[in-house]
């Protein structure tokens, strides 16, 4: 996600004093200004002339342009880590506020807190840091008492800090938080809005009006998937039975086998079993975060009695056995029907 935001991304890289000419040249005349920069013209004409000239302000002066002065300013990434901002939101949120502080063009100081009911520094340096940084959970709608208390207890000299939120665009609609926003309106520099389908909106704050800078859309199905894994397969398995956790999901019947009598569902790349045992009803997780996306699959088990999952994939041309127990993953090309481990493998054209 880090280098298709860093394609995108389009905020101030460095901090200068603005100016037409680098050099400290001649920008313009004024009939305003210091005596030391009036024109020589001027004192061409007699002395009652010049003062009549100077009393009304009909005289011209040179108006000299400052050369460009690196300011030195450091750059505050406050990240949103409440309710609302769980999941895709707070993963895209980090991962925008990485790309900020890790440009490799930038020579900007950055800072990054993690905001709930109070705020937590957190450092992009070492991955074990990020996984820290997204471990950072707050269960209250919205961060309002941590940016408060940002504010009350951190921000100090203003002209050096440039802050910028990141926050889901549902926390916009809390009162508390918009209360603290526009009591804040003249520090917050910038406003950074993640949702769960990959778009980031940036938005620039200015004279406490809040301008809309530009719109990046990430293709997060192909950013997640595209680099499969083999080999060695990552995927979790739930194996908590003692704090049983079941799951609500729509049924899409494309994505539904029956193995042993016990209906399976692979969605999203987790694979769930139907539970229906007395009060206990709904979707329990059998594995989760398998490296497939595909709904051609079925389930057998092998001669050790390890259950696989067989996943056909038409990009690639093949069909993966994961091994559920061991967590290993093998591949053979495929046809219409295919001999794979005993079992005649036939798949839906549709």
């Amino acid at each position: 996600m880090i280098k298709q935001i860093w394609s995108g991304l389009n905020i101030p890289l460095h901090h200068n004093v603005p100016s037409h000419q680098p050099m400290g040249g001649v920008s313009d005349l004024t009939n305003k200004g210091d005596f030391d920069r009036l024109l020589l013209s001027e004192f061409a004409n007699d002395e009652d002339v010049f003062m009549s000239r100077i009393a009304n302000n009909e005289a011209l002066y040179i108006l000299r342009e400052i050369p460009p002065q690196d300011t030195k300013k450091t750059r505050i990434l406050l990240i949103d880590c409440s309710l609302r901002n769980w999941g895709n939101p707070k993963i895209i949120s980090f991962a925008t506020a990485i790309a900020i502080a890790m440009h490799p063009k930038t020579d900007i100081a950055c800072e990054a807190f993690a905001l709930g009911d109070t705020y937590k520094k957190v450092d992009f340096e070492k991955v074990s840091q990020v996984i820290e940084g997204l471990n950072q959970l707050n269960g209250k709608l919205d961060c309002s008492k941590g940016l408060q208390a940002y504010f009350d207890e951190q921000y100090s000299n203003g002209s050096a800090l440039e802050i910028m939120i990141l926050t889901t665009p549902d926390t916009l609609n809390s009162l508390d938080f918009l209360r603290v926003i526009n009591e804040n309106y003249d520090r917050i520099n910038f406003l950074i809005t993640t949702e769960s389908n990959g778009i980031i909106d940036f938005y620039k704050i200015k004279n406490k009006a809040r301008k809309h800078v530009q719109k990046i859309k990430l293709d997060l199905l192909d950013l997640w998937v595209k680099n499969k894994v083999k080999g060695k397969i990552t995927f979790s398995q739930n194996s908590n039975e003692k704090v049983p956790i079941y799951y609500p999901l729509e049924r899409d019947y494309h994505a539904i086998a029956l193995y042993k009598n016990e209906f399976y569902i692979f969605l999203n790349g987790n694979l769930l079993t139907f539970v229906a045992n007395g009060f206990e009803k709904g979707f329990r997780m059998v594995a989760q975060g398998i490296p497939f996306r595909s709904k051609k699959f079925m389930l057998k088990e092998n001669t050790k009695g390890e259950l696989l999952l067989l996943v056909l994939e038409k990009e690639d041309g093949m069909l993966y056995s994961c091994n559920l127990d061991s967590k290993e993953i093998l591949s053979k090309p495929f046809s219409k029907a295919i001999s794979f481990v005993g079992l005649n493998f036939f798949f839906n054209s549709k």
